[in-house]
């Protein structure tokens, strides 16, 4: 409303304007509102977050702000970031502003700042442009350091664990090399500058026992007496002396130090981590001069790496210990062996000697009896002593021969082959049916017979148990002798059986001794050394034979040859032929 004049200024009346201003008030609370709103979100907002123009000048800030940065918001605004938070005149070059401002999206970055606590997660993420063309930014900042400080104490953790996995794996020579390559992981892993290992033993320092970084094994070498009391070492000795660790982060201002060698490094810091076992120190292990303040978790890595080093230590100590017995074992048991094999050499030499000298003997006795059971002067009864003499001779011949074979039998090494023993089995018999064509045997192989062994021996194991079988079946019509394989304890075994005689096993003591014979009537022919010849060749095969017999029941023999599996065939050698794996032969029928 205003008033109306006349030309001379005279007042003549009013006019006024009315204007609807009801969307225009209306407008302006729902502004207020989303102000209000906006207010109550950020001081809400758990995180510091704040608001800056493109100057970076800080035009709002939330309550977390204020706390974080110790200012009210009316301080803060008007100001640059940069000054508040990082005490500088500009920007630092790491700043998201710079990417968000050129690319208009949202830019994050980690920072650290140890005046507000350490790790933040800081994102600035560009606002809508106002109506007047003005740019403004939000930028928001998680405190992340527990999970920052977590994942590097992790990472720690695993960097132990791995030079604890390497060391373990690595061979050493020596166990100082061991302690020497401990000490260097130890130092690098914890930022120190050297350090040092420390056997104790009783009350003396014996520098021999000491394992230094290399940066002063040669000052501490050359410059300390070789031994020394313990009750004269310096403070490094404490833990040693109270079993407890000893952090010393003002060296030099400690009273009780001793001083340190010509041209030893100064020592700023100093940790002494005793390792107990038992409840009794068995290391000690010092660092010196890291560039933080030492602390518990310096002594809990070390502890805790150094209690492993002393395992594998041990290890080690007992593995080189194995090593020397093993190796004095070795040569005792090559003295031994080497004596077993003069003196083998020595029997073999002597039976063979007393074999020939005693058949050499025996041939002239059988042939003076001979001659003297054709006298003409010599009578019944005289023939009938003197033939009995003559078979005694005979018999102590053979009985010489037989030891000769079993003195020689499986002299050679064994030479494992695949080796058919059902082919070897029918030779053996016909053979003896050759030499005695009348008996009425029935002979049969059954199964597969393959084995993997010596062939030349095995046909030795089979002339001998087959021979067996035959003699003492003799009274048999027909005799049967069966040459098969079959599942026992777990393994496949051989066997020979036949329906003689048989013999009592309980009363057969030393069955497969020399000159033992389970038929001591003489009725059967035999010199006794056929099952000890059968035993040596399963011995040397490292395989096992047993018996099973009755009297009237007949017997048989169960032996394997150890490894006795034949290799696979080799598919570049052309198909394998499977034999028939049985057999069958009748004499005399």
């Amino acid at each position: 409303a205003r008033a109306v004049l006349d030309e001379a200024g005279n007042y003549k009346g009013s006019a006024a304007l009315f204007t609807d201003i009801t969307e225009y008030e209306s407008l302006n609370r729902t502004l207020q509102q989303h102000i209000q709103l906006w207010r109550t979100t950020m001081s809400a907002m758990p995180d510091p977050a704040f608001v800056t123009d493109e100057a970076q000048r800080i035009v709002a800030a939330n309550r977390a702000t204020e706390q974080l940065l110790g200012a009210p918001e009316g301080e803060l605004i008007g100001r640059t970031c940069y000054a508040i938070i990082h005490a500088t005149q500009g920007p630092p070059e790491w700043c998201p502003f710079f990417a968000v401002n050129s690319s208009g999206k949202t830019r994050s970055v980690r920072m650290h700042e140890p005046r507000f606590g350490g790790w933040y997660d800081v994102s600035v993420t560009p606002l809508p442009v106002g109506a007047n063309g003005e740019q403004h930014f939000l930028h928001v900042a998680r405190n992340v350091n527990d999970i920052v400080v977590g994942q590097m104490r992790l990472e720690r953790h695993v960097a132990w664990l791995r030079a604890l996995v390497e060391l373990s794996g690595r061979h050493f020579d020596h166990e100082r090399e061991l302690l020497r390559y401990a000490l260097d992981q130890c130092v690098t892993l914890n930022g120190s500058e050297f350090g040092f290992v420390f056997l104790p033993k009783g009350d003396t320092v014996d520098l021999k026992e000491f394992v230094w970084s290399e940066k002063v094994a040669q000052v501490c070498a050359m410059q300390l007496p070789p031994s020394y009391s313990f009750s004269q070492a310096g403070v490094w000795a404490d833990a040693i002396r109270t079993g407890r660790p000893v952090i010393l982060n003002d060296y030099p201002s400690v009273p009780q130090r001793h001083g340190l060698p010509p041209g030893h490094p100064a020592i700023l810091r100093h940790l002494a981590v005793p390792i107990v076992e038992g409840g009794k120190p068995v290391l000690l292990v010092g660092l010196a001069n890291k560039a933080q303040p030492y602390d518990d978790e310096d002594v809990a890595q070390v502890t805790a790496f150094f209690s492993e080093v002393w395992q594998i230590f041990c290890r080690h100590r007992a593995e080189e210990e194995l090593r020397r017995l093993n190796a004095q074992l070795e040569q005792r048991v090559q003295g031994q062996t080497a004596e077993l094999r003069r003196a083998y050499e020595n029997l073999d030499s002597f039976v063979s000697n007393v074999s020939h000298d005693l058949n050499k003997r025996l041939g002239q006795v059988t042939m003076y009896l001979s001659a003297a059971k054709e006298a003409d002067d010599a009578g019944p009864k005289a023939r009938q002593d003197i033939q009995t003499a003559y078979n005694a001779a005979a018999k102590l011949s053979e009985m010489m021969q037989g030891l000769l074979r079993l003195s020689r039998q499986t002299r050679d090494a064994v030479v494992r082959a695949s080796v058919d023993l059902a082919e070897l089995a029918r030779r053996c018999f016909r053979i003896l049916q050759t030499d005695d064509p009348h008996r009425n045997v029935e002979f049969r192989t059954v199964g597969d017979l393959k084995a993997f062994c010596d062939k030349v021996l095995a046909e030795r194991v089979l002339e001998n148990l087959i021979g067996n079988a035959w003699k003492f079946t003799r009274d048999q019509d027909p005799a049967v002798i069966e040459v098969g394989a079959v599942e026992r304890q777990g393994r496949r075994w051989f066997y020979v059986r036949d329906n003689g005689c048989g013999f009592d096993l309980a009363a057969a003591e030393g069955l497969f001794l020399p000159f033992r014979r389970f038929d001591e009537t003489g009725t059967y022919e035999g010199t006794g050394v056929g099952l000890s010849i059968v035993r040596r060749i399963i011995d040397a095969h490292s395989g096992e034979i047993q018996a099973e017999s009755k009297p009237g029941a007949g017997a048989t023999f169960y032996f394997h040859f150890g490894n006795d599996t034949p290799p696979p065939p080799n598919p570049l050698s052309g198909p394998v032929t499977p034999g028939s794996g049985t057999g069958k032969t009748a004499a005399g029928c």
